[in-house]
């Protein structure tokens, strides 16, 4: 009987615990269920986050306490011209010497400082190029990290130099055009009768020198006038689809005779297919002013480099003239497309005006990086590039 009971215990016990079992199995399955569904959830958000990050227009970058880049979007790495997230993920800001400019005006980037911080800086990106930006930089709440928010600057900036360059550019070209007609009907009569002198003083020839310098003279003057003409009216651009390669060997050969008596190697680099839209006479105007100033950087010998590609940013191309010659400091690089200013006893200080005239009337923007030791480059963009 005793048996028989216990026989009867163990049976309970076992259903009980076979019960007990199937309703742990029920809630662990409903528990693994939930969880799933948690995690679609978070994936969901989370990509919902990321297409938000993705389509800001600004960069964005995430750090850890230590400066430790965490987040990137699309925008910051096509300002930064990176690639892939591998490239930059990971890595310290304090060690990227591109930041160097906003890292020299904060000393943490976790201290409470940092709220609004707001402020202007220039990235220094690969192959030479700048960017100026402004950027925030805001502590993550509850968190130790912070986030670099910033905006590219440069093309804004470039068009307000331009407006107020093209402002004072317009007031000076149109009082030195009234001048120069002033001055150039007299001109004439002098070189006319200077070279009436040169003729009768053929018997005495310290004279005749003298008179032939009058011509000379004369005739460099009116040089300047027609190119300070040139610089005040309305271009006329008449343009048509060629081959880069073209210009550039037409450009090289007409420069030949300007590096007399100088060790100057040239280098022509032209992007397979590139064509441009312009006008041939004009641009090649252009480039030969570019060259001969490389020229005259160039002490004894040096490298003049003259490239055309495509624009990986935009439908543009993209010329350069290229110097390794002495540079310029910062003062000049802000005056030389100023007329008339230059730092050649025997320039006139309107060749620069003119090819940023040319550029302008293109559609196009010219720019300028040098440092003083190293060389030059002037770069020239201009829109709608032709496919090859």
């Amino acid at each position: 009987m005793s048996e028989q009971l216990d026989l009867q215990e163990l049976m309970k016990a076992m259903d009980y615990f076979n019960e007990q079992s199937r309703r742990l199995t029920e809630s662990y399955a409903k528990l693994e269920d939930e969880v799933a569904n948690l995690n679609l959830a978070l994936d969901e958000k989370n990509r919902y986050l990321t297409n938000i990050l993705e389509s800001i227009s600004n960069g964005v970058l995430g750090l850890d306490a230590d400066g430790t880049i965490t987040v990137v979007n699309r925008a910051a790495k096509e300002m930064l011209l990176i690639q892939h997230d591998d490239d930059i993920l990971g890595r310290n800001i304090w060690h990227l010497s591109i930041f160097s400019d906003i890292l020299d005006s904060c000393e943490d980037l976790t201290s409470d400082h940092l709220q609004n911080f707001s402020r202007q800086a220039t990235l220094y990106l690969p192959g030479q190029k700048r960017r100026v930006i402004e950027y925030n930089l805001t502590p993550l709440e509850g968190s130790a990290g912070t986030i670099l928010y910033f905006r590219d600057l440069t093309r804004i900036i470039e068009l307000e130099q331009q407006a107020a360059r093209n402002e004072k550019l317009a007031a000076m070209g149109e009082m030195a055009a009234n001048i120069a007609h002033e001055i150039r009907n007299p001109l004439g009569s002098i070189e006319l009768f200077a070279s009436l002198l040169f003729r009768d003083l053929a018997d005495d020839s310290k004279k005749q020198q003298l008179a032939a310098n009058i011509v000379s003279g004369v005739r460099n003057l009116n040089s300047v006038i027609s190119n300070l003409l040139l610089f005040t009216r309305n271009l006329s651009i008449q343009k048509e689809t060629f081959d880069a390669t073209a210009l550039l060997d037409e450009v090289l050969k007409f420069s030949e005779h300007l590096k007399y008596k100088k060790n100057i190697r040239t280098i022509r680099e032209v992007a397979s297919g590139v064509e441009l839209h312009g006008d041939f006479d004009l641009l090649n105007q252009v480039l030969l002013n570019l060259v001969q100033n490389a020229v005259n950087a160039i002490e004894e010998s040096g490298t003049i480099a003259l490239t055309v590609e495509r624009d990986t940013d935009s439908d543009a191309c993209v010329l350069r003239v290229e110097d390794d010659g002495k540079g310029m400091d910062q003062e000049t690089l802000r005056k030389i497309f100023i007329p008339f200013y230059t730092t050649r006893a025997r320039g006139t200080g309107l060749g620069l005006s003119i090819v940023n005239r040319i550029v302008e009337a293109h559609g196009g923007v010219l720019n300028v990086e040098s440092q003083e030791g190293l060389g030059t480059t002037f770069t020239i963009k201009l829109p709608g590039c032709p496919r090859g």
